[in-house]
């Protein structure tokens, strides 16, 4: 009964039953012996420094190549400053400081690696430049030349540019000041006769006739708003901008200079905008008319480009226009002539005579700047030649914002400007005989 009772259950015996304690404990010893065997083959065996050097040694870092130029730099800064790399002073071949301008005739070799350099010339704040030797795809340095220069070849341009941001607060408003001091200094004052003309614009009348003698004081405003809506005629003669620098807040120009001055320890290089405007009064003093433009064809407060030399003798800012004195160029135009260089620029007829002939210009100013401005007008010898004004010319004269023939010759060469009256021409050829060509 019992067997039967067994058969039909499926039951088996009991020492057909095996724990499950024991089926892990085989499972795991055969895995043990497993992990020895391949340890001792991998130890004992020509496998051994295969598996070591693939699983347990990291592949070599190549090394960068070096390309002709990577580790060579040349620097320029400007002011001159002093140069530092990683702590230790560059000597400049430029250390008169020329034109306020530091650089390295020959290019400084640098060791592989990272490497620090810095700009200081107080009281500008210092700036840093970070490069790498060879350099990286893309480097922190933001003074470096990414384009190769042709005068240059096989090496890299490092060239330190300082702007107002580079100054304190304090310096910036004290170059301000300053530049407008000097500014101050041009104002003058000269008679406007009566049947002359000067320019106020009344309803739709640029151009007015004196009726009486009025006082016209000319005044020359520094313009410094980055957001101003003043107008700058960029091509016409002035810089409204300078590889990418606004010159609203003064634009680094190490090429307009010369000689340092005596006593100081700094000099910055810079063009600035500025505008002129008129104002007229009666003999009396009643004003007639207040702060009027400039010119009889460019909107009203125009901006024009001055260059200026600032030196710091560890004290205070000093500021002085780049133009030479009684001289007539074409490229350095006085304030005072600013509008007439842009008017005569401006239009096409003023840059040839009618009958053809190309024509340069250089301009001067009378015995004060308020007397107006005269403009020498003389047959271009072409690019490659110096213009030579001590010549036959055509002369005119911009005064209170009018622009006038001087001479027969300009009249007949420019048949569309008026004819300056006699006072005018005296005027113009008193200017001219002072001249220094």
């Amino acid at each position: 009964m019992s067997d039967t009772n067994d058969a039909i259950n499926h039951e088996q015996p009991p020492e057909h039953d095996e724990p499950p304690r024991s089926k892990a404990r085989l499972a795991f010893t055969i895995t043990l012996f497993l992990v020895i065997v391949l340890l001792l083959v991998a130890i004992f065996s020509p496998l051994r420094e295969v598996a070591i050097n693939h699983f347990l040694t990291a592949a070599p870092t190549p090394t960068a190549t070096l390309v002709t130029g990577d580790d060579l730099i040349a620097i320029t800064a400007t002011p001159t400053g002093t140069i530092a790399i990683d702590g230790h002073a560059i000597k400049s071949t430029n250390p008169d400081g020329l034109s306020g301008l530091y650089y390295t005739a020959k290019p400084i070799r640098l060791s592989r690696g990272q490497h620090k350099i810095v700009w200081q010339a107080p009281p500008f704040l210092p700036l840093t430049c970070i490069i790498s030797v060879p350099p990286l795809s893309s480097e922190p340095c933001t003074y470096e030349s990414t384009g190769n220069d042709p005068n240059a070849p096989g090496e890299r341009e490092i060239a330190f540019s300082a702007t107002m941001a580079d100054l304190p607060t304090v310096q910036q408003t004290a170059v301000k000041q300053t530049i407008q001091d000097t500014l101050n200094t041009l104002q003058a004052t000269n008679t406007v006769q009566p049947g002359e003309q000067y320019v106020s614009p009344s309803g739709k009348t640029l151009v007015q006739t004196a009726a009486q003698p009025l006082n016209a004081t000319l005044n020359l405003h520094l313009d410094t708003n980055p957001a101003s809506q003043n107008p700058c005629q960029s091509g016409y003669g002035d810089d409204c901008t300078v590889k990418g620098q606004d010159c609203h807040q003064f634009c680094t120009s190490p090429f307009f200079g010369g000689p340092p001055e005596k006593g100081a320890q700094l000099t910055w290089n810079i063009e600035g905008l500025f505008y002129s405007t008129w104002t007229y009064t009666t003999q009396s003093g009643q004003v007639i008319a207040q702060n009027q433009p400039d010119s009889s064809v460019f909107p009203g407060n125009t901006d024009h480009s001055i260059h200026l030399r600032l030196t710091w003798d560890g004290a205070k800012w000093h500021a002085s226009p780049d133009i030479p004195p009684e001289s007539v160029s074409q490229y350095d135009v006085p304030p005072a002539c600013a509008s007439t260089s842009n008017q005569i620029s401006a239009t096409t007829q003023y840059g040839a005579t009618a009958s053809g002939t190309n024509v340069d210009r250089g301009f001067a100013v009378g015995t004060s700047e308020a007397q107006g401005c005269l403009a020498v007008v003389v047959p271009s010898p072409g690019q490659q030649t110096p213009t030579v004004f001590k010549q036959r010319a055509a002369l005119f004269l911009y005064r209170f914002g009018v622009l006038l023939a001087a001479n027969p010759l300009a009249h007949s060469e420019f048949p569309g400007i008026p004819m300056a009256d006699a006072n005018e021409q005296a005027i113009a050829q008193s200017i001219a005989a002072k001249l220094k060509y």
